[in-house]
């Protein structure tokens, strides 16, 4: 082989390499483009519904032409994280939030303010909940920028939100119960959680607080509770069934004690009846054969006396056994849905 060929079948082979090559990095080009890139969030919330308000803005420099500029790059953050935007009127105050919120089943609201000194930008996001309330914010500083360094700054604020609302959809709840009086045995969702005032970390949802204590009527509310949020409920608690049960037991000890103290005087009537009265039987007051003429004569007195206090007696009993009775089997518990009876 002479050293032409030698030079044509290295350059043939070098080819074929680069060929090689270029076809490896087109696969694996077109393999990756359908990946996520950096700074591109990935929404759990996809399909979810937020009312966006109008950007706030504040401070010297601010014009419309920012304004729009601005409010166009917060639209497509978010519309990058899968929430669906629904706009809000800048005049929309808590009240017409909360209607918004229930007519457009949205699961909270975007809160943009930017303030402005010169060239330096103070730019605050917040996640508002249904109900007013801030559930997660965001605040980026961006010193002597321009406007493409503002849209920058608000993009990573977005996707900074849109992570810290995902790591608060994953934190408990809690809720604090207090009694009034303290020292009410404590159930959520049946479970029994110990003496009031407490607080228990629970899940995000609904659950049902029950509070009983011994003496008072036992009180049943519903709470919703959200994400990383504490829910505050005070209870007054209701002593009027104890009250009455204990009313009840002291009037039937009273005429029961009566009742019995009636019925010995009656019985001892009774007995007495047509005995002698010896102190005054001496004289003419002893007949011939020496029996006394005057005699006791409380027949009368001793049976109504016995009938009054059965009758006490049978009323005292059944006013024990009333309270007894209403102590231990009638339970009466405030609910949502009113006072609630159960026997």
């Amino acid at each position: 082989m002479s050293f032409l060929d030698m030079r044509c079948s290295m350059l043939h082979a070098n080819m074929q390499f680069v060929a090689f090559a270029s076809t490896v990095c087109l696969l694996l080009a077109v393999s990756g483009s359908g990946e996520q890139q950096p700074g591109e969030p990935v929404s759990r919330a996809a399909g979810q519904r937020v009312g966006v308000l109008p950007v706030l803005m504040e401070g010297d420099g601010t014009d419309k032409v920012k304004q729009k500029r601005f409010s166009d790059q917060i639209d497509t953050s978010l519309g990058r994280t899968g929430f669906v935007l629904v706009p809000i009127d800048a005049g929309c105050a808590a009240t017409c939030m909360t209607e918004r919120a229930q007519a457009e089943q949205l699961r909270g609201f975007v809160r943009p303010t930017i303030r402005i000194h010169g060239r330096d930008y103070e730019i605050r996001i917040e996640m508002v909940g249904v109900h007013g309330n801030t559930a997660a914010n965001v605040a980026e500083t961006c010193e002597i920028c321009g406007l493409d360094e503002v849209v920058t700054a608000i993009d990573a604020a977005i996707v900074k939100l849109v992570h810290r609302v995902h790591v608060l959809e994953s934190a408990p709840g809690s809720i604090d119960v207090i009694t009034r009086p303290p020292g009410a045995i404590l159930e959520i969702d049946g479970q029994r959680m110990g003496a009031t005032p407490v607080s228990v970390p629970v899940e995000p949802g609904a659950h049902v607080v029950r509070v009983h204590k011994r003496g008072f009527m036992a009180r049943a509310e519903r709470v919703e509770v959200h994400a990383a949020a504490n829910e505050r409920l005070v209870l007054e608690l209701v002593a009027v069934a104890k009250n009455r049960a204990s009313r009840l037991q002291a009037w039937g000890a009273a005429t029961l004690a009566v009742g019995v103290a009636m019925l010995a005087t009656g019985i001892a009537l009774v007995a007495l009846d047509e005995r002698p009265y010896r102190q005054r039987c001496t004289g003419d007051d002893i007949d011939p054969y020496g029996n006394c003429r005057l005699r006791y004569n409380t027949l009368a007195g001793g049976v109504v006396t016995t009938v009054v206090a059965a009758g006490l007696v049978s009323a005292g009993v059944a006013m024990l056994v009333t309270s007894r009775d209403r102590d231990r089997a009638k339970k009466m518990a405030w609910s949502p849905l009113g006072l609630t009876v159960r026997y």
